[in-house]
């Protein structure tokens, strides 16, 4: 009679831990990805069909969770540029972020870069002619990057006289070739009319960082993209900075990259 007891027991108390519990948090797991906030961690579940209904709806959730970022990220935009702004830009990198991260854990592909652009003597061309020609000039860059880029990527004004993209499922040579394009059409298709039939064109340096070969972490890739910017930007401008192979490369058309894809650095 005690061991039916006891087994008894040990079939309540498998079935409580092992089926009821499981379905509790699962069904846990629905609700909060209904009110649309996803904070449950993944737990271990002895029947794999629990612990498979778990992975889907853990993916589920975060890229539902991507997806409204994503919409409230499309009323932020930059009055002036028309492209996003930095609040936007920030949601966005988080949510590739999100992305990548469960593309890596699934074992597919996962990369992306990071473009950032600055425009050059940009207070010069304010103090030259004005703050209203200042304007133009940041309009109609903004205008320019909107119609080149993909429409898988972001462009964002990361603040000032700086913009910011993000590409989406590029390696190291797709963002060289991107950038390189954009840096001629920056030359030839940023002119604003100024005054007695003169034309004010401009340049611009940038810097790129790719997750993940230069970092997995979101801050540092922001912070090597930045640092790229700046060794073009105190390099002599109107050029492309990038880390192919640990070295810093200031690179600023085709032929060059070419000569260094020869040369068997990339």
């Amino acid at each position: 009679f005690i061991s039916v007891i006891l087994i008894y027991i040990f079939l309540l108390f498998f079935i409580i831990s092992q089926i009821y519990l499981p379905i509790d948090y699962l069904n846990r797991m629905i609700l909060e990805i209904k009110k649309q906030r996803f904070r449950l961690e993944e737990k271990r579940f002895l029947f794999v069909e629990f612990s498979n209904l778990q992975k889907a709806l853990y993916e589920m959730g975060k890229l539902i969770e991507q997806q409204l970022i994503m919409l409230e990220a499309l009323a932020s935009n930059d009055a002036l540029t028309n492209v996003y702004n930095r609040r936007a830009f920030e949601k966005f990198y988080n949510a590739m972020f999100i992305k990548n991260n469960m593309y890596k854990s699934l074992g597919l592909d996962a990369t992306f870069s990071i473009i950032m652009i600055d425009i050059d003597n940009f207070k010069k061309i304010n103090d030259t002619y004005g703050h209203d020609i200042g304007d133009k000039v940041l309009k109609s860059l903004g205008n320019l990057l909107n119609s080149k880029k993909r429409k898988s990527d972001i462009v964002a004004r990361y603040g000032g006289e700086e913009f910011v993209i993000i590409l989406n499922d590029t390696d190291k040579i797709d963002a060289l070739k991107f950038s390189l394009n954009l840096l001629q059409h920056i030359k030839e298709n940023v002119r604003i009319d100024l005054d007695g039939g003169r034309v004010l064109s401009i340049t611009a340096s940038m810097g790129i960082s790719v997750f993940p070969h230069d970092s997995e972490n979101k801050n540092i890739l922001i912070k090597v993209a930045d640092e790229n910017l700046y060794h073009t930007k105190t390099n002599g401008k109107d050029g492309i900075t990038i880390i192919l192979n640990n070295t810093r490369y200031l690179i600023r058309n085709q032929e060059e990259l070419e000569n260094l894809i020869k040369s068997g650095v990339v």
